[in-house]
């Protein structure tokens, strides 16, 4: 929970367990922001238990602040969607209390998901990101970028049989249908518009953003839940924005925690979603679904059996090279007999067979620059018989002539080896 913040002078104090606010009764503190807390509140009347969601009162006399604050439940409301929290009500006092009312959401964000129950698989990753991506699509169609998706935001909450039904959470600081309030003033030291790990570049330098920059942000959700890691990592903010803006994110491992393989298909999605350029990155979020929904269709990606891709090689395998040859060999010997002839080959029965399903498009191997060919030796020096006609034949040998020196340009040539990624930690200079 938290320590509830004191009361600031000349405005009403925070409230308390037990202290009222309007038609609700405050039972207990859910959470702290840079700019509000959420409590656990009930209706007096009604009964019915919500959360309350209650913006500072230092900010109550700022009316951009305030602007800003009730911008949230605007949003919100204008999406409409079953993926994303509701707002019911909110309620504007000058000089005194500005707070909404939300639904009450029983269950635990990713990142407590994560820590509580360990690794997710595969399965529940896509099974997460497809209902983050119809919320995402739905705010995107109504000209909302929620500018802050990270898994903190993303709320997991029993429904039915699912476990994990999805509620998008804060959009506090959204973009609204084009129209943006300016980033001032930012009362509370280290108050900062997103959270540094999961900026677009864009969003991070400053840039104008479009829907793509939530697109990008996605992208990092699904690599950290699948490696538990982040693609760029800095020990400040400045060095993370140097690293996305001049390289690539640190490369996928094969393998998740939980020790599944991480498909390619998905791996090529996530690199898409974390283009530097907006141009270049998944165009939209149902772009995202159709990917999910197709390999879905087509089941789980076919295991190679005789290619793998190395670098920029493709090699065959030694497990496959034996299976292979012992079986050719052991044909061979059966259909000749060691003896060299042909037996009567045995009649073999037609079998239907189903096609498989066709994979993804392999990615294009790069076609190695080819080294110029070297001279052609010098042949060797010969012994050359000469024929006197009053002597026996004598050998003569004749002393071949110094051959010139040749350096190949290409004999010692060394491929460069890319250095080590960073992994270094990041640290949170914004956190609390």
């Amino acid at each position: 929970m938290g320590d509830t913040v004191s009361s600031y002078p000349g405005h009403r104090p925070i409230p308390t367990p037990g202290s009222e606010i309007g038609n609700y009764k405050i039972l207990d503190l859910l959470g702290s922001g840079g700019m509000g807390q959420v409590f656990l509140a009930e209706h007096k009347k009604l009964g019915r238990r919500v959360a309350l969601k209650l913006l500072l009162p230092e900010f109550a006399g700022n009316p951009e602040v305030v602007a800003r604050f009730f911008h949230e439940a605007k949003a919100v409301n204008q999406i409409n969607h079953e993926h994303i929290v509701e707002i019911v009500d909110f309620v504007e006092e000058p000089g005194g209390y500005n707070y909404f009312i939300m639904e009450l959401l029983e269950g635990r964000d990713l990142a407590k998901a994560r820590e509580d129950e360990g690794p997710f698989s595969v399965e529940r990753i896509v099974h997460i990101i497809s209902q983050v991506c119809a919320a995402l699509a739905a705010s995107h169609a109504k000209g909302i970028v929620h500018r802050d998706l990270k898994p903190e935001n993303i709320f997991l909450v029993p429904r039915g049989e699912d476990r994990d039904f999805v509620k998008l959470l804060d959009f506090g600081i959204a973009k609204l249908s084009g129209v943006e309030l300016t980033d001032k003033p930012q009362t509370r030291a280290g108050m900062i518009l997103g959270t540094p790990e999961y900026m677009s570049p864009e969003q991070a330098g400053g840039r104008p953003i479009d829907y793509r920059s939530d697109l990008y942000s996605l992208g990092v959700v699904m690599y950290w839940m699948l490696s538990d890691q982040l693609p760029y990592r800095g020990k400040s903010f400045g060095e993370l924005m140097v690293k996305q803006l001049t390289t690539a994110p640190l490369q996928l491992p094969e393998l998740t925690p939980g020790g599944q393989g991480i498909p390619p298909y998905l791996s090529q999605l996530i690199y898409r979603c974390l283009e530097r350029e907006p141009q270049k990155r998944v165009q939209s979020a149902g772009e995202i679904i159709e990917v999910l929904n197709r390999q879905a269709s087509l089941g789980p990606e076919p295991e190679p059996l005789l290619l793998q891709h190395k670098g920029s090689r493709w090699v065959v395998p030694g497990i496959a090279v034996g299976a292979v040859v012992a079986v050719a060999v052991g044909l061979g010997f059966w259909y000749f007999g060691g003896s060299g002839e042909a037996k009567d080959a045995p009649v073999i029965p037609s079998v239907a067979v189903n096609p498989a399903p066709t994979p993804p498009a392999l990615p294009a191997i790069p076609t190695p620059t080819p080294l110029a060919p070297a001279p052609a030796p010098k042949p060797a020096p010969t012994a050359v018989a000469v024929k006197s006609p009053d002597a026996p034949p004598k050998p003569v040998r004749v002393k071949p002539s110094a051959e010139p020196t040749h350096r190949h340009r290409h004999s010692n040539a060394q491929m460069p080896v890319p250095s080590s990624d960073d992994n270094t930690g990041m640290i949170d200079p914004f956190a609390n």
